[in-house]
């Protein structure tokens, strides 16, 4: 099965602004700012529902899960934990 990571985001959630490749890092309440990923999450196919039952949005941010661990930004720990159960 493949899984995707997927970001959980604070501050302008426009569309326009959530299909940049990268997260950024910046000023939540900066005016034009994108998202700023709170979190990352693991998420099975292309779901929106995150492995610890979190509800995302379609069009936030995706990585690789290969880069699980890898990131500024925090994991969910639950996600963590139950995508290391289902991989080998």
């Amino acid at each position: 099965m493949r899984h995707l990571m997927r970001a959980e985001t604070v501050g302008n959630t426009e569309p326009s602004a959530r299909s940049e490749p990268s997260a950024r890092s910046g000023d939540e309440g900066a005016p034009g700012a994108g998202p700023r990923v709170k979190t990352w999450h693991m998420v099975r196919g292309q779901e929106t529902r995150a492995m610890c039952g979190r509800r995302l949005a379609a069009d936030s941010v995706t990585r690789s899960d290969e880069d699980w661990g890898r990131t500024e930004e925090p994991m969910c720990h639950t996600c963590g934990a139950l995508y290391l159960r289902e991989v080998p």
